[in-house]
């Protein structure tokens, strides 16, 4: 999609989430379930009290959240981020960090904190393009990627490749299980691009930006580094999906074999704002104040992957909430976001994957791009 097209998208959307839904909800109510009234999560997801409170939030204390964590833990990982960074610098290869670069507000802010923090890190950037990305993030990437003294690599893997994968991954919503299965399998495209390429060139990290929530909600625990079983492919553990028995032996090359690298060449995957744990709004302010991203453009909907609508709307026609959702909420839960903005975007959502109804230009052409029809995603 064109950026203007995309942009205009984005803006009416987001000018309906804000200014015009509390309106259209009385009308829209009939196809919305109720949610709780603290992290508007829905009751389809979890069970709701009498007062429309789930047990999440009656659970949760104004000083405790699935995850804080104490100051010790907290220095913790801090220390062991630290050391990881630290002990890479002169490496001795060429690169010492392959950083995950999206365009994104959190990858900008990563990527100068890296640079601020650590300047005898030699930075090798990686973006890797699944054909679906954001018009605005692959141009933010470009502006950002400009200011800094950093050499950085676009990977589009083979567009049929990529097709199929999504295809798969659809397909496969009605059985996954927790996590967003079309999520997971671009997220392990990415990671996996960067590992093999961290293999073959001997960079011994990897380095992304994943935050303490999604990494809570990803792997179930707080943690800065892949474990081994993180390692493991996550789709076959968590999702039941064996990769090898829908790809060629061609098409297994995209995934990286850990078994066939020798040890000194398997890189460490790195999350250091897991440890950092940066509020948004700091993130926000320093990214702009930075001029990394244009005032206005750190909101997730003009970044996100043009498929983020499909899989939200498909989830809930299947499930009756989105994993989304479930992330957000955690977030509303532990007062990192305000509720009311977000309230309206997931129901929003729900109406059109309950009703049909206003999907958007750009969400019925990655449906076309696929070859997927509405009944392929759960809609009517």
């Amino acid at each position: 999609m064109e950026q203007a097209q995309f942009l205009r998208e984005v803006r009416a959307f987001d000018f309906v989430a804000r200014r015009l839904w509390p309106m259209l909800r009385p009308i829209a109510h009939p196809h919305l379930r109720p949610r709780c009234r603290i992290c508007a999560v829905p009751s389809a997801y979890a069970e709701l009290n009498s007062d429309g409170i789930c047990s999440a939030c009656l659970q949760r204390d104004a000083h405790s959240a699935a995850t804080d964590v104490d100051t010790a833990s907290a220095q913790r990982l801090a220390a062991d981020v630290h050391a990881a960074l630290s002990a890479a610098q002169g490496s001795g290869r060429d690169y010492d960090a392959i950083l995950l670069f999206s365009g994104g507000k959190d990858s900008c802010y990563l990527l100068h904190r890296l640079q601020q923090d650590y300047p005898g890190l030699r930075v090798l950037s990686l973006l890797v393009d699944n054909g679906f990305m954001s018009p605005v993030a692959l141009k933010n990437a470009t502006r950002a990627i400009a200011r800094f003294n950093i050499d950085h690599i676009v990977f589009k893997p083979d567009p049929a490749f990529v097709r199929k994968l999504f295809c798969l991954a659809f397909r496969e919503i009605p059985r996954q299980q927790g996590y967003s299965i079309v999520d997971m399998m671009d997220g392990q495209l990415t990671f996996d691009s960067a590992r093999n390429l961290a293999a073959k060139l001997e960079v011994p990290l990897v380095v992304c930006g994943l935050g303490r929530t999604q990494v809570a909600n990803i792997f179930g625990g707080i943690r800065t580094e892949f474990s081994e079983d993180d390692e493991r492919n996550p789709l076959a553990a968590r999702q039941g999906l064996r990769l090898e028995e829908h790809f060629t032996p061609g098409e297994m090359r995209h995934w990286f074999d850990r078994a066939s690298w020798p040890q000194r060449r398997r890189p460490r995957v790195l999350m250091p704002l897991v440890a950092w744990d940066p509020p948004e709004t700091d993130i926000i302010a320093m990214v702009e104040e930075l001029g990394l991203l244009r005032r206005g453009q750190a909101n997730p909907l003009l970044t996100n992957n043009a498929f983020i609508p499909v899989i939200a709307i498909s989830e809930v026609a299947n499930f009756g909430f989105n994993s989304f959702e479930v992330e957000f909420s955690r977030l509303i839960r532990e007062r990192r976001i305000a509720p009311g903005y977000w309230r309206n975007l997931f129901e929003m959502v729900e109406y059109s994957a309950r009703t049909g109804r206003f999907l958007s230009k750009g969400t019925l052409e990655v449906l076309d791009r696929l070859g997927l029809s509405r009944q392929d995603i759960g809609l009517r």
